[in-house]
């Protein structure tokens, strides 16, 4: 997921963007862009993010106020379970948000594999986590989206981020491939995700955004597939960041971020308007 823009009325990302459109692109069968000839791994799991480790497990209970024994709950009776469902984290997992996401984005436990990266990024742009989200851009991300030296946008980015997260919701995350990069340290996620923008609605108690329709009342949802490159970065400790997209199925209102990413290849002009979707 990225920063991208849709001009004024909008919340993406044009040269000096605006924010980040969904996360971005339908479900359809579509042949991954420029991957490296390497090998597929084996179907994606949910092992990194969906079953925390036991230390990140103890963390969230202990912050929780749990032990993990079963402490007597006050008033009257044990205490209940979360009923299925409530607060189950973004990310696809099934697993409540605290013991799930939570513990990474709270800083109490780092994401230990490449798509448990992936997922706790989406999770953040779900939960509105923009420091968190900060944390998980590779510095070759600013180049790459702004055109600057490595690392030179990070007020730009911060915009853009604040708008993606107040702008948009997003939902119904999935993996779709992962794939080993050239090198031990290079990994490629292709995943989809839907979004749903919200525009400004004058009220009488002051504006507010509310989530765009279609004539008949539902939610306008657009549907984006993305193919994320990741970098595990010695500067960090070895986490695995975010440093560059393959937009690969996206509604129209992206094609600015499209265009981005084709600038930053040398390649712009070349796909306007192709791969745009309604």
């Amino acid at each position: 997921m990225h920063c991208s823009s849709r001009g004024a009325a909008g919340a993406s990302l044009a040269t000096g963007a605006q924010g980040q459109r969904g996360l971005r692109g339908v479900l359809v069968t579509v042949p991954v862009v420029s991957a490296p000839a390497a090998t597929t791994l084996p179907a994606p799991t949910h092992e990194g993010c969906c079953v925390p480790r036991q230390g990140v497990r103890a963390a969230a209970k202990a912050k929780s106020g749990g032990s993990g024994g079963g402490a007597a709950a006050k008033g009257f009776g044990a205490a209940k379970a979360p009923a299925p469902g409530k607060d189950t984290c973004a990310c696809g997992s099934k697993i409540v948000y605290r013991e799930c996401c939570e513990p990474y984005h709270a800083g109490a436990a780092v994401p230990p594999d490449v798509e448990a990266a992936l997922r706790a990024r989406f999770c953040g742009f779900v939960k509105g986590r923009v420091p968190y989200l900060l944390s998980t851009f590779h510095p070759h991300y600013h180049a790459f989206k702004y055109g600057t030296e490595a690392g030179g946008a990070a007020k730009q980015l911060e915009r853009d981020l604040e708008t993606a997260v107040s702008r948009f919701k997003y939902s119904g995350f999935k993996v779709l491939e992962t794939a080993p990069g050239s090198h031990s340290d290079e990994a490629f996620i292709t995943f989809r995700y839907n979004s749903v923008a919200k525009t400004r609605a004058v009220r009488p108690t002051g504006d507010s955004f509310v989530a765009e329709t279609n004539f008949d009342g539902t939610a306008k949802v657009s549907t984006t597939i993305e193919r994320s490159r990741f970098l595990r970065d010695p500067a960090s400790g070895g986490q695995w960041l975010f440093a560059d997209y393959t937009l690969i199925d996206y509604p129209t209102w992206m094609e600015e971020a499209k265009q981005a990413e084709l600038r930053a290849r040398g390649e712009a002009g070349a796909g306007a308007g192709a791969g745009g979707s309604a």
